[in-house]
């Protein structure tokens, strides 16, 4: 944080006596901004028609306006004067309001702007024979007394993202079009009197997004920031959007009050920044700096991925990871028109023998009604072992109107009678499969009994009891008309 100096400087007493007939001091007020700090979120300089609020204590002159006119600070209607040779501490805050006291504010994405970096500045003391006011840290090199630290502080919390190109993302060619922290508070409120900014605790939670199509990319990074209200949270909950796919993370929060465990809220006066990496099928999170707008720290944080994005508009699951099949799995189950793309390889964990890995999709009464594409992405390792049920596979039953299209290696499904993929099938199947698959009657590697569509690739290998029933290849079976 810059310092901050208002000068005081006295005028003569002929020309004060002129202005007001008390013989009292007036102040000429003169601000400035360090340029070897970074103490704003714009930058380093005030801007023209900022408008500050200084108040003392001595004669109870508070909230008097000073807007900036490009060089100081000057007057926005009466001076402030010194009236005797005692001290009066002075206090400031930007920016300025007209009411003062409690100021009611939103944080959402309209007001990310200079004035919600709400700033205070405080016991700073002054008198007639000696007018200047310094609103500076006044400890020496090595020193931390805060009764010696009058400089102005940034009230409010910080989050600041840089993203940058993984795996097969390309932001310059696909577009990063915004980022939104989904699980905080917006609405909150800041004291002119002691700089203190919170949020309401009774505020809704709401999402913050953050415009980038303006941002500038550079050698595959794009930097943005949000500023919000001081507030309890243990994590941050984040999405950013990259081609109209939205990408998920979980960031966490670091020490920043160095007390040994990690925060469970956003403190004021800190920035918190996170490096994002956004790979096609993941986000990752590499190092966390937390630094008061002050003084610096390092964080190591990770940032996790749900492994899908859902797209409304088209009702479909984009799924890149195992997690995010399994959480597609169990959506379908209330939902059978639920569409689902698979975008990556999936293995599915190894399970002791006699378990399985895989919950079958449908049923006879409820059949899968939705699009399932994992044709170009496989999935490795399905196992279901259910030797005493019907209607036995990846999926149960595929109606009418469902298409199922993918590619399986190393399967092992066991069931009964109707085992395959797709243990019936009355809509469209295109497949490749690897593995094996076990059942007493209509057994097929692709359905156990079609009654649609079935587009094939290669074989699979099959074994079976005596008497089952089996179809396989390319082959029609014409007793149990399975493929």
């Amino acid at each position: 944080m810059a310092a901050i100096a208002f000068v005081f400087a006295a005028c003569e007493k002929n020309d004060i006596e002129k202005q007001n007939g008390e013989g009292s001091v007036a102040a000429e007020i003169h601000a400035s901004i360090s340029d070897a700090v970074l103490t704003r979120v714009s930058g380093t300089e005030w801007t023209t028609d900022d408008c500050i609020g200084i108040s003392e204590n001595r004669f109870n002159q508070t909230n008097i306006p000073h807007t900036f006119d490009g060089q100081s600070f000057q007057p926005a209607g009466s001076a402030i004067y010194f009236k005797g040779a005692e001290d009066a501490t002075f206090s400031a805050y930007y920016p300025y309001d007209e009411a003062g006291g409690i100021l009611e504010a939103s944080t959402d994405g309209d007001n990310q702007s200079l004035k919600i970096d709400f700033l205070f500045a405080s016991g700073a003391t002054a008198n007639s024979q000696n007018p200047q006011v310094n609103f500076i840290n006044e400890n020496a090199e090595g020193e931390t007394d805060p009764t010696k630290d009058h400089s102005f502080h940034h009230c409010m919390s910080q989050i600041s993202v840089t993203f940058q190109e993984g795996v097969a993302v390309d932001f310059e060619t696909e577009g990063i079009t915004d980022f939104s922290f989904t699980n905080l508070k917006l609405e909150g409120s800041f004291n002119t009197a002691t700089g203190e900014a919170k949020a309401d605790e009774e505020a809704t939670v709401s999402p913050l997004t953050v415009d980038l199509s303006g941002a500038t990319l550079t050698e595959g990074q794009v930097s943005a920031s949000a500023i919000c209200f001081p507030q309890e949270v243990s994590e941050i909950e984040l999405s950013v959007t990259v081609n109209g796919v939205d990408y998920h993370a979980t960031l966490s929060l670091p020490d920043a009050d160095q007390n040994g465990v990690p925060d469970q809220a956003l403190l004021p006066g800190y920035n918190y920044t996170y490096n994002i990496i956004v790979n096609k099928t993941s986000l990752q999170a590499g190092t966390c700096t937390i630094q008061s707008w002050n003084d610096a720290g390092r964080y190591q944080n990770e940032a996790t991925n749900t492994g899908y994005d859902y797209d409304q508009e088209t009702h479909t699951y984009l799924v890149y990871n195992l997690d995010g099949l399994y959480a597609w799995a169990n959506a379908v189950q209330n939902d059978m028109t639920l569409n689902c793309t698979v975008l990556n390889t999936i293995i599915l964990p190894d399970v002791p023998q006699g378990e399985s890995n895989w919950t079958p999709i449908g049923s006879v009464d409820n059949p899968y009604r939705g699009t399932f594409d994992a044709m170009f992405s496989p999935i490795q390792n399905m196992t279901i072992y259910a030797p005493d049920e019907d209607y036995v596979g990846m999926f149960r039953v595929v109606s009418e109107e469902g298409s199922v299209w993918a590619q399986l290696f190393d399967v092992d499904i066991i069931g009964q009678n109707y085992v395959g993929f797709v243990g019936l099938n009355n809509g469209t199947v295109k497949c490749y499969l690897s593995g094996s698959v076990t059942g007493k009657q209509y057994v097929g590697g692709f359905t156990g009994y079609n009654n649609n569509q079935v587009k094939t690739v290669n074989g699979l290998n099959i074994t079976y009891p005596a008497g089952g029933h089996v179809c396989f290849r390319r082959q029609i079976c014409r007793r149990c008309n399975g493929v």
